[in-house]
């Protein structure tokens, strides 16, 4: 069993050391993790504090019907860390929504997912800046500046990260339109063929490393 996480990849990992590694004090720990074993996988994505299943077989690529809560879903993923046939017991699956057919080249969108965020926040700080300096000027306190351009800075940074997540990269396995699902590293996943993809780049409060 072959266990990623944003941080990283980890081979041969058992059920013990799974559930150590992702445990949290059933707090969401990571904004997705996944399990592989040959050809067939089980991945957690993080929606609104909850985790949504997601696992490819020979029979194709199924997703949880509902959100759970990360100690069921990290339960759920540990009975197939540990070979438990009946874990798919655990919840209930339909076939995953298929994306788009369509998607740009994952090295185009890490490209636009830098760009966008850090020109978002340099123009949010811009225009705090000169709003600030708008409505402190009348009234002569510069603090007003400063919070106005702090706050335009982190809004400016924060909002292009929901609007890039909405365009799709092209699969490095089917070739199909996958979505990012996290920007620290940059990710993706394709709920055509199930495929789980982290690139080198990361979005932190440092910047594009």
């Amino acid at each position: 069993m072959e266990l990623v996480i944003p941080d990283g990849v980890s081979d041969n990992v058992s059920a013990d050391e799974f559930a150590e590694i992702i445990s949290n004090d059933g707090a969401p720990s990571h904004e997705w993790f996944a399990i592989r074993h040959g050809n067939d996988m089980i991945a957690a994505l993080l929606e609104r504090g909850r985790y949504r299943l997601l696992y490819r077989d020979d029979e194709g690529v199924f997703e949880s019907t509902q959100t759970h809560a990360p100690d069921v879903a990290i339960a759920a993923m540990g009975r197939y860390v540990d070979g438990d046939s009946q874990w798919q017991n655990s919840c209930d699956w339909q076939p995953a929504a298929p994306g788009l057919t369509w998607g740009i080249p994952a090295s185009l969108h890490v490209v636009i997912t830098i760009v966008s965020i850090i020109g978002g926040a340099a123009l949010g700080a811009i225009g705090g800046v000169l709003l600030g300096q708008y409505i402190g000027g009348s009234v002569n306190l510069d603090w007003i500046m400063i919070v106005f351009a702090f706050a335009g800075f982190f809004a400016g940074g924060f909002i292009p990260q929901g609007l890039v997540k909405h365009i799709p990269v092209k699969c490095g396995n089917c070739g199909a339109g996958a979505r990012i699902i996290s920007v620290s590293p940059i990710a993706f996943v394709c709920r055509h063929c199930g495929h789980v993809e982290a690139t080198s780049f990361a979005i932190s409060s440092e910047g594009a490393v």
